[in-house]
């Protein structure tokens, strides 16, 4: 998959990378995952119902079904995901150079790994917006975060897991009813693939910088660190459009609640 996008960056090193950083997380006993995948499995189909109920749009394509994961199957899916998007620039970047030093593959995917690493330790779900046809309704839950945060506040899982499936639902619901989304977002993931140096030299540039800033505390925390200040302005940005799309079909669901409430109390009086 992606000879193109193979070329460019060394993949397997991003997985390796990635699963390092990530860690393996807490340990799940066999009979917590059984259950986890069962819980989700209905809390996906219950959701699906209730945003489509409350905001009267409605999920094109398959029905959405839960995928319970580690946090190194994440990655790899997103390594996965990734291929696929970097493909069209890969092609045009190499008609200019067909060949890339060794350390520079490697260069490039041990920054998407650690990067994926990073993100790995933290999500909770995810609706793949870039899935292929045929994995259409897939809903990504990584089941050691959940337990984490379940463990850490004491959360009732019932609530919580379903909970987390009416945020990913809400996602597909809103990519599903406005297809216009998935192209506007697909065109900031290009606008930064533009953004990323193959140039080892300038690499290690971004290297010495993060380091900089983590030692003396200036700059983002965390992995933003790792990049340019263009690319920091580009990922706030697209973390503000999937904020947004999620929130405005949060709105329509209030909205549908308030008037029904209205409805009610009137017919009460």
């Amino acid at each position: 998959m992606g000879s193109h996008a193979a070329r460019l960056a060394d993949w397997e090193v991003a997985l390796q990378i990635g699963k390092r950083v990530a860690g393996p997380g807490p340990i799940v006993p066999p009979e917590d995952r059984a259950r986890m995948r069962e819980d989700l499995a209905a809390h996906v189909l219950r959701a699906e119902e209730f945003v489509a109920g409350f905001t009267d749009l409605t999920v094109t394509g398959f029905r959405s079904r839960a995928w319970v994961m580690g946090r190194g199957a994440w990655i790899r899916q997103n390594v996965a995901g990734l291929q696929r998007l970097m493909e069209p620039l890969a092609e045009r970047l190499l008609e200019k150079r067909p060949t890339r030093p060794t350390i520079a593959r490697k260069a490039v995917g041990a920054q998407a790994g650690a990067i994926l690493g990073y993100v790995s330790r933290r999500v909770l779900g995810q609706f793949d917006v870039f899935l292929p046809p045929d994995d259409d309704g897939l809903i990504y839950f990584v089941g050691p975060n959940l337990i984490e945060v379940e463990r850490r506040y004491g959360l009732v899982p019932s609530d919580f897991r379903l909970w987390v499936a009416i945020h990913e639902v809400t996602h597909r619901v809103q990519f599903s009813t406005a297809p216009w989304l998935r192209a506007f977002l697909g065109g900031m993931v290009d606008e930064y693939l533009e953004t990323v140096s193959l140039d080892p030299h300038q690499l290690m540039d971004q290297l010495r910088r993060a380091a900089e800033e983590a030692r003396t505390g200036a700059g983002p925390g965390g992995i933003l660190r790792l990049l340019t200040p263009e690319q920091r302005a580009i990922f706030e940005r697209t973390r503000c459009v999937a904020w947004s799309s999620a929130s405005s079909a949060r709105s329509a669901s209030i909205r549908r609640w308030r008037s029904t409430t209205a409805a009610s109390d009137s017919c009460a009086m």
